[in-house]
C-alpha cells in the first residue's frame, strides 16, 4: 500500500509542478492552465499533442488532472490519444483521482478504456475510490469498471476507499447497504 500511495503522490506532485515540463509557454503549460488560446496556437504550429513531456505526461493527462475541460475538448478534437499514459497513469486516471466528472465523461465518450491499469495495477476506479470521488465511481461503474480488479498490492477499489476511512464508499462498491451499485 505504501508503494501505491508513494507512486500516486509522485504522480500528482509532478503533474502540479509547472517547472517539470521542459519548455516555458508550451503545450504542457497551456494544458495545465486551461489556456485554450495558447493551446490552439501551438496545435496550429504542429505541436505534437501526443508526445509526453520529460516527466512522461501528455498534455491530455495534464489537462485532465488540472481540471481544464476546454483544453481537454480541444485536445480530443485534435485526436489526442486517450490511451497514452505514463507508467503512473493516463488521463482517465488523473481526472478520476481529482473528481472531475465532466472530464471523465468526455474521456470515456472519446473511447478511453475504463479498465486500463498503470504499472502498479491501479485503475481509474481505484483512483476515484482512493480519493473519495463517489460521483466518478458511479460513472465509471455505469461504464463497466471492474469492481474486483486488484492492484499489485492485492487491493481493490473498495479496500482503497476503506483504507482512506470512507466506509460508505467501500460498502457501496461491495454492494452492501443503501448505497448499492
Amino acid at each position: 500500500m505504501k508503494t501505491f500511495l508513494l507512486t500516486l503522490t509522485v504522480l500528482f506532485v509532478a503533474v502540479t509542478i509547472p517547472g517539470v515540463q521542459a519548455q516555458s509557454g508550451d503545450i504542457f503549460e497551456a494544458a495545465r492552465n486551461n489556456d485554450v488560446a495558447r493551446a490552439t496556437q501551438l496545435i496550429a504550429a504542429n505541436t505534437d499533442i501526443n508526445k509526453p513531456g520529460a516527466d512522461g505526461f501528455t498534455p491530455l493527462i495534464l489537462a485532465s488532472y488540472s481540471g481544464s475541460p476546454e483544453v481537454v475538448d480541444l485536445l480530443l478534437d485534435h485526436h489526442a490519444a486517450v490511451h497514452t499514459g505514463s507508467r503512473m497513469g493516463n488521463a482517465l486516471m488523473a481526472a478520476s483521482f481529482r473528481g472531475y466528472t465532466e472530464i471523465v465523461a468526455k474521456l470515456l465518450k472519446a473511447g478511453a478504456r475504463v479498465n486500463d491499469s498503470n504499472d502498479a495495477g491501479g485503475t481509474a476506479l481505484m483512483y476515484a475510490a482512493l480519493s473519495g470521488r463517489t460521483a466518478v465511481v458511479e460513472l465509471l461503474l455505469v461504464e463497466g469498471a471492474e469492481k474486483g480488479a486488484r492492484n499489485q498490492q492485492g487491493l481493490d477499489a473498495a479496500a482503497l476507499a476503506e483504507q482512506q476511512g470512507n466506509q460508505e464508499l467501500a460498502d457501496m462498491l461491495r454492494g452492501v447497504g443503501k448505497g448499492k451499485v
